[in-house]
């Protein structure tokens, strides 16, 4: 960051100048080059603001046009799409995964651990499937092993990761407790390509971003030579950039920064944290799936209540819990959220009482990942606010 104020583009209204200050603080404090904010009240987009730099080395400032990697919050639109599917009839919650994705599942004669086959769409959407974290993340570790194991290019795609892992014992008996796991969530992208018969992507742009208005969505890439011309700069975290994180691509035998395939495959990622976003547009996105906007809604209100509800293993007397896709806060006005993280990249999407809605997007993350706890504070005082300007920016072309 400069000694001086980063530089602030969007349309700005008096009445919410204060939380300006709120973000120029948040990315101060997390040494933040740049980020967008995003509000909506009562589905109108109110507040859309860029804040530093796309580009530091170019001066390049972000506007609320600029897309930005978003992680893990691509589990939260992976859900939805899911849910979407449940909700038509086309798969059941309690349907078997392997059952589905049998070209994928080991043999009975070769399995390893025969639980494999009682995992749940279910259980991929509430982390209880058995899969962990802990150890090795097959989303990330694998992506040479299991290449290497099935005879296919490196890095391995997402299918080459599931195969592996479906040869892996599972760390727990699914449905028993939730244990955080980005290769369900791969699981699940591949399960929408078999029972749809169309790519995870055309899928989700078609049935969940279209409905919802979303027209910045796409997918990553990893190398920096693929990025969208409209994308923003990823700036590793503190002292990660390592002379011996060599990429993970064959005809890259050099170092490369963590963020451009060092550490991730982002396109094996698809589905668990591959998308790249505007913060307006996954405002959008909350907006269509809050069941109280008049914008057009993605899910139906029992369908939100399914996705939402809580899991059996988890106890009743939690103040959050992890539901199908989102972070619970149960209470009189229910709200929820989820944010993700990568080398690079934080993001944060919230569903906020009083019909408060609101998304951040940077391109950055300090390894105390303050940016999400501060961000998270910030959109819950905004909540609390009793003034709102009289204006929907979502009616307008360019915010920038």
């Amino acid at each position: 960051m400069t000694d001086s104020l980063p530089p602030a583009t969007g349309k700005s209204h008096k009445i919410l100048a204060d939380i300006d200050g709120f973000v120029v603080d948040a990315m101060c404090n997390s040494q933040i080059p740049g980020c967008q904010f995003a509000v909506s009240k009562d589905g109108k987009l109110v507040y859309s603001r860029g804040f530093g730099f796309a580009c530091r080395e170019k001066k390049t400032a972000v506007e609320p046009r600029h897309l930005f990697r978003i992680a893990s919050v691509s589990k939260s639109l992976t859900a939805v799409g899911v849910m979407k599917l449940v909700e038509s009839g086309s798969v059941n919650l309690d349907d078997r995964a392997f059952a589905i994705l049998h070209k994928l599942a080991p043999s009975k004669k070769n399995v390893v651990d025969s639980r494999i086959f009682d995992i749940t769409v279910r259980n991929l959407l509430e982390h209880s499937a058995g899969f962990t974290k802990d150890d090795r993340d097959p989303t990330v570790e694998y992506l040479r092993i299991a290449a290497d194991r099935f005879k296919r290019p490196r890095p391995a795609d997402a299918k080459t990761i599931i195969r592996y892992t479906a040869f892996q014992p599972l760390k727990f008996e699914p449905g028993s407790t939730g244990s955080y796991a980005n290769v369900g969530y791969s699981i699940l992208g591949r399960i929408i390509e078999e029972i749809t018969g169309v790519p995870y992507e055309r899928y989700m742009q078609d049935e969940v971003f279209r409905v919802a208005g979303m027209t910045s969505m796409k997918l990553g890439r990893t190398k920096l030579v693929d990025q969208h011309p409209e994308e923003v700069y990823y700036f590793d975290a503190d002292g990660d950039y390592i002379l011996d994180s060599y990429s993970l691509f064959d005809d890259e035998p050099y170092p490369v920064p963590l963020s451009y395939g060092a550490k991730y495959y982002l396109e094996a990622l698809d589905a668990c944290g591959g998308w790249t976003a505007t913060a307006t547009d996954l405002v959008k996105f909350i907006c269509s799936i809050d069941g109280r906007s008049q914008r057009p809604q993605i899910l139906k209100e029992e369908t939100i209540k399914a996705m939402t509800e809580r899991p059996a293993f988890e106890p009743a007397d939690s103040e959050q819990y992890y539901a199908k896709g989102w972070v619970i806060h149960p209470g009189k006005d229910k709200w929820f959220n989820f944010g993700g993280m990568e080398y690079g990249t934080s993001s944060g999407i919230f569903r906020l009482p009083n019909g408060v809605n609101a998304a951040f997007l940077a391109n950055h993350v300090r390894n105390d990942r303050l940016i999400f706890a501060n961000m998270a504070d910030l959109t819950w005082k905004i909540s609390q606010r009793s003034q709102w300007p009289e204006i929907d920016l979502f009616n307008r072309a360019v915010l920038s």
